[in-house]
């Protein structure tokens, strides 16, 4: 299809939106009411496969081999209907899977390891009966 037929394409589609928009978003809204699972499952295809470059398919089996709970506390996640891709935010490469807190806490440490020590060298030398 050359450039012009895809403008041509493009404004014929997007001047039927204007002309017919409440009935094309009520057909919108009774396919999602209709479709409820198949449209969360698009989605979420949709947001592993871009953000993290895995199927829907490997994501199950990364929760299978993990036996359904976090890479680091080893407990099932409770707080979100799934588990979080922990990944390597310079090589985008795939970790593990990890509940809401361990993947916030990493992501509060800034994924560094020298910050994880210094905070465990924290909470190993406290007293806590002289604490505030």
């Amino acid at each position: 299809m050359g450039l012009k037929n895809k403008e041509l394409a493009s404004e014929y589609r997007r001047q039927y939106y204007l002309d017919n928009r409440e009935h094309t978003l009520e057909i919108n809204r009774q396919w999602r009411k209709n479709n409820k699972k198949k449209d969360k499952d698009l989605k979420r295809r949709y947001h592993l496969k871009k953000y993290f470059g895995i199927t829907l398919e490997e994501y199950d089996q990364m929760m299978a081999d993990q036996d359904g709970t976090c890479a680091i506390c080893n407990e099932p996640c409770f707080s979100k209907p799934s588990l979080a891709v922990d990944h390597c935010h310079d090589t985008n490469r795939i970790r593990g899977l990890l509940c809401h807190q361990c993947n916030v806490g990493l992501g509060a440490f800034k994924d560094s390891t020298h910050l994880l020590k210094e905070a465990i060298k924290y909470l190993d030398g406290m007293d806590w009966n002289d604490s505030y």
